[in-house]
């Protein structure tokens, strides 16, 4: 009988978290798998069908309650109280009919020492807020994360066994079509906001003939307006795109398959003590989307990024402006056979059924 595994994933955007998708896809022989988490409407997870997923609707007016909270007071901690008390509640039906439990962020791990003491814990962002330091470290059985600096920033000397597991797809180069390496057509994917460099990306590109930036991913409406306000003649002329249709990871990689370049740059001036660690430290997820699509890299010169170096797969930036993007640009047009190959490369070594490999043999040897 295959293990009954509980994953607390305490946010709304689970359609877009591959690694947890991932892991329930790739692990499902092996584990049978309940995602606990919510939905507000507002990231597509009607996209996710199945058993293993058990969503608790948000009324669409909570959120907005929240933004009205902040706005007239400039804070609020409203909606997060909101979802950890309704995932607390829906969490304590599981006690008693599970064998392992996954707790994602700070949050989840607060609910889930909460209602079973022990549990694994898998870090997406860095988290060392209140409910962080409320939780006892000694009940946790194990920790997945991304790379040693950041399991350090969360745990410094405590000793906890730990699986390194990137925000990496499954390597499948059959999935990559033909490009037309003679069409200049840019990538953003991810979330399109200032913080993730959207902005970066249109004003680096704006000015530079022959080529296109379709920004693929999520993108809010506050976003959304300021872009159509803002660059209204890029998007007229399609020298900006915008396309947030759902895609699963496959179609993803495929999709990606037919950029020329792909743009990962951060905005640190929109981050704060709490968060710009996380980001200064992430190995961004659609980096290795890139690298799986062999589409070469231009972006920030963080610790982060720091595998377009190692793998040679395009170029980091330490200032995003035109004229730096257009050298990059070149720099890449001289080398775009060699780089697309070095992705390739880089997206076997990340490869995700190789990395979770081990978490799955612990998790199956309890």
């Amino acid at each position: 009988m295959k293990k009954k595994v509980l994953v607390i994933f305490p946010n709304e955007w689970l359609a877009y978290t591959p690694t947890l998708l991932n892991l329930t896809k790739e692990t499902s022989d092996d584990f049978d798998f309940k995602v606990l988490t919510i939905d507000d409407g507002t990231y597509k997870n009607s996209a996710l069908s199945g058993e293993q997923f058990d969503f608790i609707p948000i009324h669409p007016l909570i959120p907005k309650v929240q933004s009205w909270l902040v706005n007239a007071f400039g804070a609020s901690k409203f909606y997060q109280l909101a979802k950890i008390i309704v995932l607390f509640i829906r969490t304590k039906a599981y006690v008693g009919k599970v064998d392992e439990v996954i707790a994602i962020d700070s949050a989840g791990l607060w609910i889930a020492q909460k209602a079973f003491g022990n549990c694994h814990f898998m870090s997406l962002e860095l988290f060392t807020d209140l409910l962080f330091k409320q939780c006892d470290l000694s009940l946790i059985e194990s920790v997945i994360i991304q790379t040693q600096e950041r399991y350090d920033y969360l745990f410094g000397d405590v000793d906890i066994k730990t699986s390194f597991i990137q925000n990496a797809p499954v390597y499948q180069p059959s999935l990559i079509k033909q490009r037309d390496i003679t069409s200049k057509k840019a990538i953003f994917l991810g979330n399109a906001n200032a913080r993730n460099g959207v902005y970066y990306c249109i004003e680096a590109i704006r000015n530079i003939e022959d080529i296109s930036l379709t920004i693929k991913g999520t993108i809010s409406s506050d976003d959304r307006k300021q872009i159509e306000t803002q660059y209204a003649d890029l998007l007229k002329s399609k020298k900006v795109i915008i396309d947030d249709r759902y895609l699963e990871q496959d179609e993803l990689i495929e999709y990606l398959s037919q950029f020329y370049v792909g743009f990962c740059f951060y905005d640190l001036s929109c981050t704060d003590d709490t968060t710009r660690f996380n980001f200064v430290s992430v190995p961004s997820g659609k980096l290795f989307n890139y690298y799986a699509a062999g589409v070469p890299v231009i972006g920030s010169s963080l610790p982060g990024l720091i595998s377009v170096k190692e793998f040679e797969t395009g170029l980091l930036l330490k200032n995003i402006s035109t004229e730096e993007v257009l050298q990059a640009l070149e720099y890449i047009d001289n080398r775009h056979e060699e780089l697309s190959e070095n992705c390739l490369k880089a997206a076997a070594h990340f490869d995700f059924n190789s990395s979770v490999k081990p978490f799955r043999e612990y998790l199956l040897s309890r």
